[in-house]
């Protein structure tokens, strides 16, 4: 009897070390999958279903957005897999609809998220036990220690910036305060969530809870810090002008540090802030209010060039990129400018993480660092030289062994090996437009020319600015085989025309449905606009084309 007793009590020591060296989350579910989204149109009046509903992914790694189109039956039902580059929350619009449907959803990798559309009660519920049910469920208790503090409702934070540097720093600091307690109430377990909660769903709304501060934070910090400049609007060039506010006060910034690197570990070095709900904004915030010196350090340490440089020599000067074999002439041209040293993009990388280290008492090599150091990579730097794989090459090679989160380096290398498919290998065109009736009812009208095709909104000021420079080059471009389609949603025709009238913005002015914007969208895969792209004269897409680059089209 002695010994079965002994027996069974190493028995639950083993299972007991066992459950705690065993996490709900682990590295595998920091990796793209699918989630099965499937559900229903209930209370149509009229029993006419949108024909699709757009899902808005952003993939956080990258700085780059896919669109995916879920069809939606005759009888209002819809299934499907959809792809995600990782867990996070995707955006859901579907024409007409847009009062039904949640604006957004958290998808979690290998997830099952079922949806029942109630459009006469405007309404949209999600069926139990999927993990994006109890993120949607659970968003009270995460906002609630913020909403119910002994300082107010912190919740509410999106204009106190106006208050004043006071009331801001005031609000970061009682928003400590209840981070902290937060944090303390999920060390002591005294963090209450629902009894049967998925054990994944709660480390999600745990991290959430303590994450949803951060956020808070970091936000109204930006909004405030944005006043330094007022902004003078320009509505004919569409040009955005800062003005210095001469009245602005700088936010205490050693406190804010002082903070972060008390909680270091836990908030900035924590792979779990990829699963905040609201991922992209979080990092975007710490990009910019962070480590800003990771990404805007090498404008103090350009080098000065002249006029008729070559490409080699600007690609070093500005981005600190060498030939890929040696060149004599290269290093004899290069090595005066920097007291006969040459810097790398590994020398460059060494120089700004100290900077920012120095300027915060940060480590920049975190895990969030390293974060946002990849999305520079492939949301800027990579991304601005698209035509030059040795370029991506230099910089992916110079900045590979900063990353040393075993998660970062999959999705590092993952997307360098994306980048190398797209640009480097030569594939089948993957829109087959020859077949598309939404494309086809666009360019059909303007065959056997090369076609830009810039997507706008009068919303959207780069777009018109962009327009406006574009206005010699057509007026150059007249009697050859080319057109520039801008197109817009018909709902924003009356306010276009009366600033094309005032402009005079050449080209053919196109107008289509909501319905085939987000349809475009998708086929096209942008969110992002101004978007453009060229369709030469067999039909084959090109993205991301500039309007530039026409003649070498037609030229073919």
């Amino acid at each position: 009897m002695k010994k079965l007793f002994v027996i069974i009590f190493l028995i639950n020591i083993c299972l007991c070390a066992g459950a705690q060296w065993t996490p709900a989350i682990n590295e595998y579910h920091y990796r793209a999958g699918t989630v099965c989204f499937r559900g229903e149109f209930v209370n149509v009046p009229t029993d006419k279903y949108p024909p699709h509903i757009l899902l808005i992914i952003e993939d956080n790694f990258t700085r780059t957005e896919e669109n995916v189109l879920v069809t939606v039956n005759n009888d209002g039902s819809f299934n499907s897999d959809v792809h995600i580059p990782h867990s996070a929350t995707v955006y859901l619009r579907a024409d007409g609809y847009e009062n039904s449907l949640p604006n957004d959803l958290y998808f979690f990798v290998g997830d099952t998220v079922t949806l029942s559309v109630d459009v006469a009660a405007r309404s949209t519920s999600v069926a139990p036990g999927s993990i994006c049910y109890w993120v949607d469920r659970c968003r009270p208790i995460i906002v609630e220690p913020y909403a119910k503090s002994p300082y107010g409702d912190l919740s509410e934070y999106s204009r106190i910036y106006k208050q004043g540097r006071k009331a801001v720093e005031d609000y970061c600091r009682n928003t400590g305060k209840v981070m902290e307690k937060v944090m303390k109430d999920i060390d002591e377990e005294c963090f209450v969530l629902p009894a049967d909660i998925n054990p994944i769903a709660a480390e999600i709304i745990k991290n959430d809870a303590i994450y949803e501060g951060l956020y808070m934070m970091m936000s109204l910090r930006s909004m405030y810090n944005y006043t330094a400049f007022y902004p003078e609007f320009d509505s004919i060039s569409g040009r955005t002008v800062p003005v210095k506010n001469e009245t602005f006060e700088p936010l205490d910034n050693k406190w804010f540090y002082k903070f972060l690197k008390k909680h270091e570990k836990r908030l900035l070095d924590n792979p779990k802030a990829l699963l905040y709900s609201v991922a992209s904004s979080l990092v975007n915030c710490a990009e910019f209010g962070i480590y800003e010196e990771l990404k805007f350090y090498s404008n103090e340490i350009v080098l000065p060039v002249t006029g008729g440089t070559s490409q080699e020599i600007q690609d070093y000067a500005f981005g600190f990129v060498m030939p890929t074999d040696y060149d004599a002439q290269f290093l004899q041209a290069v090595l005066p400018m920097r007291n006969d040293t040459l810097l790398t993009v590994s020398d460059y990388w060494s120089l700004a993480m100290e900077c920012s280290s120095k300027a915060t008492g940060l480590s920049a090599n975190s895990f969030m660092g390293q974060w946002c150091m990849m999305r520079y990579i492939f949301g800027f730097k990579i991304d601005e030289h698209d035509s030059s794989p040795d370029y991506a090459a230099s910089y992916v090679a110079g900045t590979m062994p900063y990353i040393t989160s075993p998660i970062l380096s999959h999705h590092f290398t993952k997307a360098y090996r994306e980048y190398v498919k797209k640009f480097e290998v030569k594939t089948t065109p993957e829109e087959n437009l020859a077949t598309d009736p939404v494309i086809q009812r666009i360019i059909a009208p303007y065959k056997g020319n090369v076609l830009f095709l810039d997507f706008w909104n009068m919303g959207c000021g780069p777009c018109r600015a962009g327009m406006m420079e574009q206005r010699n080059f057509i007026k150059d471009m007249q009697g050859k085989p080319v057109k520039f389609l801008y197109i817009t949603e018909d709902k924003y025709r009356e306010s276009s025309e009366e600033w094309l009238g005032k402009t005079y913005i050449e080209g053919e002015h196109i107008y289509i449905s909501s319905a085939d914007w987000e349809y475009l969208q998708a086929k096209l895969r942008f969110i992002g606009i101004p978007f453009s792209c060229i369709i030469d004269r067999e039909g084959v897409l090109h993205r991301n084309m500039s309007h530039t680059m026409v003649i070498e089209y037609f030229n073919k």
